[in-house]
């Protein structure tokens, strides 16, 4: 059995680059900061606003959500670009050559 790794009572944080910390530094912005946090909407809430998709720990969540709509948009592309033109259905009798704006 291997001999338990100490853990170190102080962990020294000096070089440590802590740029990236956003905690409120001064108690006023603590408390706004706090009352903030109490008042942030539930996941679910969320969820029905479409606001965060899939469940909360679903980190493919965003990802199937955006590539469902380019699903999407590419499916809409595709059938828009397949749709027959004005004198094709001029000819089949679906519009009537009096419906046709003169610049189409």
């Amino acid at each position: 059995m291997a001999a338990p790794v100490p853990v170190p009572s102080k962990i020294d944080t000096s070089g440590v680059d802590d740029s990236h910390d956003l905690s409120p530094t001064s108690p006023v912005d603590r408390q706004r900061m706090e009352r903030m946090m109490a008042n942030r909407p539930i996941a679910s809430e969320l969820q029905n606003k479409n606001i965060l998709k899939g469940r909360p720990n679903d980190p493919l969540a965003a990802k199937r959500s955006d590539l469902e709509r380019s699903m999407c948009s590419d499916r809409l592309d595709k059938d828009i670009g397949n749709r027959p033109s004005v004198d094709e259905l001029v000819k089949k009798g679906v519009l009537h050559a009096d419906q046709v704006s003169p610049h189409q």
